[in-house]
């Protein structure tokens, strides 16, 4: 198990879910409950995943599934015979991952835990300019490169989502449309960075010009399109434009 933050003991609680004690929690998790609450914390914790509940598995973790942008998940602890709580940043009711197969959650899991470790602020001319003033252009230089570093993570774990998927379920709605959404989100993000370099070094003459056209991202493990109908590439590339994750 990857990722994991730095974790609470709460083994004096004595919550079982599934006859595996919780023994722990992320420290972000504790800290959303006020002053340390453990009561309350406890009292969530065993509501959440009361027998019949709002909760599901999703491979090898336990996930509630109470509609919120956000759930409580169960996660397998290493070398501990026990339960780790923590957040899962996304939720299955949630329209972008309410069609995702049983089979392909845990995937969708584990890209949903890098993509929020990689999420950044969009860059402004305005950090650049503050940066420029602290610490000379290596500042600017540094922080730019620090967010092309996570632009390029995030189209690394793009491309691993994608591969472990079949050229035909990439085709089904619910991937083809959370891979196409995915890579807009990180095109817009790469603009919107571009055009604050720019105006940074050479300013700007007025109105901000934003792509609203592209084809498609090319990922080593296939053809991402930025259309949600081929029909309407083909309608741009004279019918010569590449097809969907071909």
């Amino acid at each position: 198990m990857t990722g994991m933050t730095p974790s609470i003991d709460i083994t004096e609680l004595r919550l079982t879910v599934m006859g595996r004690p919780i023994t722990a929690v992320t420290k972000e998790l504790f800290e959303n409950y006020s002053s340390g609450d453990l009561e309350e914390l406890k009292e969530d914790l065993e509501e959440a995943f009361a027998p019949g509940g709002d909760w599901c598995l999703v491979g090898a973790e336990a996930h509630t599934t109470r509609g919120g942008d956000g759930e409580l998940r169960l996660r397998p602890r290493t070398g501990a015979p026990g339960w780790h709580a923590d957040f899962f940043h996304a939720g299955w009711r949630q329209s972008r991952f309410e069609d995702v197969p049983q089979e392909h959650r845990p995937a969708v899991a584990a890209y949903v835990d890098r993509h929020h470790e990689l999420r950044a602020n969009m860059l402004t001319v305005e950090q650049l300019r503050r940066a420029c003033s602290e610490g000379g252009l290596p500042a600017v230089n540094a922080l730019v490169l620090e967010l092309l570093t996570l632009f390029d993570e995030r189209l690394r774990t793009i491309d691993t989502l994608q591969n472990t998927l079949t050229i035909t379920e990439r085709q089904q709605p619910w991937a083809s449309q959370l891979l196409r959404e995915e890579c807009q989100q990180l095109l817009a993000d790469r603009e919107w960075a571009q055009s604050a370099f720019m105006e940074f070094h050479l300013g700007t003459a007025g109105i901000r010009p934003e792509v609203i056209l592209a084809f498609g991202f090319g990922l080593p493990s296939g053809w991402v399109a930025l259309f949600s109908d081929p029909a309407t590439l083909n309608e741009h590339t004279g019918g010569d434009g590449p097809l969907l994750n071909d």
